[in-house]
């Protein structure tokens, strides 16, 4: 059987070859500490010293043994000067009993295990878990390197990491296929391989797999039919994916077989049981993605109606300003003319000189003028006055906007609802209880129907005598505060990806319980196993430094901090620096200007980047493309161009061939592998070291860009001011010093990017972090900043 292919073959090589140390390397290594001198103390003979201090030197730079054979004579020769030998060494004198030897003792002295058939199941156990999220072979093997390093594991061989990979790969899917065979009868196969043909007379197969992300009434109509047929699928084969059990990255990475392949090219797989597996990821991946994509819409389209509720509210107040001035005016003016009325009417029942007759007819005098002058259209001013003031407290016309609007509102998103699963666990119970009475289907409302979720505003509004239907109020409310609840994540969904509880994007309690030694040793936190000691450690630290900085200003050594004179402080900072002496000058010489296709094609030929790019058919497919072809694919898509007019303006290409190379070898994996192989060759240059100010420092910043979309997507919207009359996405990017552009974020254009940038934050500690980075900062504009990220931080 053929090795699996895990590395190219030029990788490969490196990663068994013996390490070439630089020079401050060969400094480090060849040192001699005093436990080596003790050991060499002990050899008689310089050869065994040699050989030694060589494996030792190899061991520290890559963790494993070489065979004395494939020793460099430069690196025999500085452990000979290091070790004062005044002659030359016969290493083949060097003989595989002292090798033993020297390794069991390296390894002892560095408190490090041998690879063994313990160390080896151990390596087994941890590749089960990263095959069973689907991670990518090559990931999984430089996992298992630094996984080894972590333990103080002997690194095996190349050959040792592929068995134990391939192995890896085939006992999980034997695994799968074991439970799929005990978990379904013969009947239910044969139902879930004829999915297609089934259903064909109600929608046809690219309807099944693609989702329509229209907002039109017959878009989400759809939409709801085909969630509803892929929700009553997924709920007969519940016993089943809990038999099978599988991860949402392995339903993701098996359900591309049906995406990406042929229905027919599925059947005629002879294995049943993996035709199976293959249709049971894709109902279930179709279940949770439709949910997910259902509560986009309700959002977009709930936001829609408001905004024009909103927009129909300004209107009307601005139609109804100048009657409503002129009111205003009246009754004001009025307010005046009696307050006057008043203070002379007191007065004259103050006056001593003046008799109580006199007093009482002078008074009603008074009085009756003022009745007798007041404008005849008084009280409907008044009315007016009050009526505008109720509106606007009660928000009148931006309910009576939607209420207009509920019927179109419900055909909309009537039957979105109802094929939609809430999760019966969210926080919101009152709010699932009238959505359990929505799905009821009720006649009208009264006394009993559920109205907890109610605003007191909207509870008025609700049983307020008019000519509306209080169940279309009902309705619109619901809508209302279900858009709301899937925002706050008081109302979750049972089947999604993006819309569940919290807790269950975590370790399950009962998995945490029972595994926690090895989940803490996996990701690399062993010493946060005792929480309370690691927390007593930062805040001792961190009560450390606001002494030290309390000290400072204290006795005046902080330069930045001043006093005002009305006793608050400043902080006074530094002036920005822009030289241009730091900034490279061209590098074009006589051209002026370089393709994007030549770009990419130099960038490869440094990076070999394109190497990352696999075919995402989970079985079968070319394992080779032109590079030409791919890269007319990514520049078609980066750029915003489009297959259409790409292939119009080349020759070499047809817009089919572009959409296929998409389908197949475009996805968000293999363009994040790609953008990190980019990432960490640019880290390992010097030449953009040239903008770092201070080492140990990692200095990143981020900023959204308004790109205009023209096709139709949920997380597009209008904005007159960044897009015309187009639709538009924010695309949140982030950068370090050395212009590494490492991450980026996809948003709609009304969302704030502050809540992502803890998602790039994270994302630079996994590509940007090296051991000599002890201070991170963050630069980013209002937008990408709140109180509660710096907190988070």
């Amino acid at each position: 059987m053929a090795q699996m292919k895990v590395l190219s073959a030029a990788r490969k090589q490196a990663f068994n070859s013996v390490p070439k140390l630089t020079r401050e390397a060969t400094l480090g290594y060849f040192t001699l500490d005093l436990e080596t001198k003790k050991i060499l103390r002990k050899m008689q003979s310089d050869v065994a010293k040699v050989g030694f201090l060589v494996s030792k030197a190899y061991f520290q730079a890559k963790g494993r043994f070489f065979e004395s054979s494939r020793f460099f004579a430069a690196d025999i020769k500085r452990a000979s000067r290091v070790l004062a030998l005044s002659h030359a060494v016969d290493m083949e004198k060097y003989t595989p009993e002292m090798a033993t030897r020297h390794r069991k003792q390296i390894l002892a002295q560095y408190n490090w295990q041998a690879y063994s058939n313990e160390t080896a199941a151990l390596l087994a156990l941890h590749t089960d878990s990263l095959v069973s999220i689907r991670m990518n072979k090559e990931d999984i093997l430089f996992a298992l390197v630094s996984f080894c390093w972590m333990r103080r594991v002997e690194i095996p061989s190349y050959n040792q990491f592929v068995d134990i990979i391939s192995i890896g790969f085939q006992s999980y899917e034997t695994r799968m296929l074991e439970r799929v065979e005990t978990s379904l009868s013969a009947k239910k196969k044969n139902a879930l391989i004829q999915f297609f043909p089934q259903h064909s007379h109600l929608h046809s197969i690219g309807e099944l797999k693609r989702i329509d992300q229209g907002l039109g009434q017959r878009s989400l109509n759809q939409n709801a039919s085909i969630l509803k047929l892929f929700s009553e699928q997924f709920s007969e084969l519940a016993r089943v994916y809990k038999k099978v059990n599988l991860t949402d990255e392995a339903i993701t990475h098996l359900s591309d077989a049906i995406y990406l392949g042929n229905n027919d090219e599925i059947r005629r797989l002879k294995n049943d049981n993996k035709q199976s597996l293959y249709y049971l990821s894709f109902i279930y991946d179709q279940v949770h993605k439709r949910n997910d994509f259902a509560a986009d819409a309700l959002l977009k389209v709930v936001k829609q109606f408001t905004n024009r509720a909103k927009g129909d509210e300004r209107s009307k107040r601005d139609e109804q300003r100048l009657s409503t001035l002129e009111a205003n005016r009246t009754v004001l003016n009025s307010a005046k003319d009696a307050k006057r009325v008043l203070e002379l009417v007191f007065s004259i029942t103050k006056d001593p000189n003046l008799s109580f007759e006199e007093r009482n007819e002078r008074s009603q005098q008074l009085i009756s003028a003022f009745f007798n002058a007041q404008n005849p259209e008084f009280d409907k001013h008044i009315e007016r006055v009050g009526n505008s003031i109720i509106k606007q407290a009660t928000h009148a016309d931006y309910y009576s906007s939607l209420f207009e609007n509920s019927l179109k509102l419900q055909r909309l998103l009537g039957s979105l609802i109802k094929a939609m699963s809430f999760d019966k666990q969210s926080k919101n119970q009152a709010l699932l209880d009238a959505i359990d009475f929505y799905l009821s289907q009720p006649k009208a409302i009264d006394e009993d129907s559920p109205t907890a979720f109610l605003t007191k505003t909207e509870a008025n509004l609700l049983f307020e005598e008019d000519d509306i239907n209080p169940l279309n109020k009902y309705r619109v409310f619901l809508f209302n505060a279900v858009a709301k609840g899937l925002k706050d994540k008081s109302l979750t969904l049972e089947y999604s990806y993006r819309y569940k509880q919290t807790p269950s994007y975590m370790i399950g309690v009962e998995e945490w319980r029972n595994h926690k030694k090895r989940l803490l040793a996996a990701a690399s936190l062993d010493k946060f196993i005792y929480g309370r000691s690691v927390l007593d450690g930062i805040g001792m630290s961190v009560t450390q430094r606001f002494e030290d900085v309390t000290r400072r200003i204290a006795q005046d050594e902080n330069p930045h901090f001043s006093v005002k004179d009305d006793g608050t402080w400043r902080i006074r900072y530094p002036d920005p620096e822009f030289s241009i002496a730091k900034y490279i000058p061209t590098l074009l010489g006589s051209s002026r200007s370089v393709t994007l296709q030549d770009v990419m094609f130099e960038i490869d030929r440094h990076t070999n980047f394109s190497s990352c790019f696999s075919n995402r058919l989970p079985r079968g497919g070319n394992t080779e493309i032109d590079i030409r072809l791919l890269f007319a694919t990514v520049l078609s898509l980066g750029t915003n161009l489009g297959h259409t007019e790409l292939a119009r303006a080349s020759k070499l290409f047809s817009e089919k061939a572009l959409k296929d190379t998409e389908n197949s070898w475009v996805s968000i994996t293999n363009l994040q592998r790609a953008n990190d192989c980019l990432v960490k060759t640019i880290q390992s240059l010097s030449l953009p070291t040239i903008y770092n100010e201070n080492n140990g420092r990692l200095h990143t910043s981020s900023d959204g860009k308004k790109v205009v979309v023209n096709v139709n997507s949920l997380l597009a919207n209008y904005s007159y001011k960044y897009y015309g009359k187009e639709q538009g996405i924010s695309v949140n990017s982030f950068l370090d010093e050395k212009q590494s552009f490492f991450h980026v974020n996809v948003l709609t254009s009304s969302d704030r990017e502050a809540p992502y940038v803890l998602e790039g934050l994270v994302s630079s500690k996994h590509t940007l972090m090296q051991d000599d980075i002890e201070e991170h900062i963050h630069s980013t504009d209002t937008h990408g900043y709140t109180e509660a990220v710096f907190a988070g931080l």
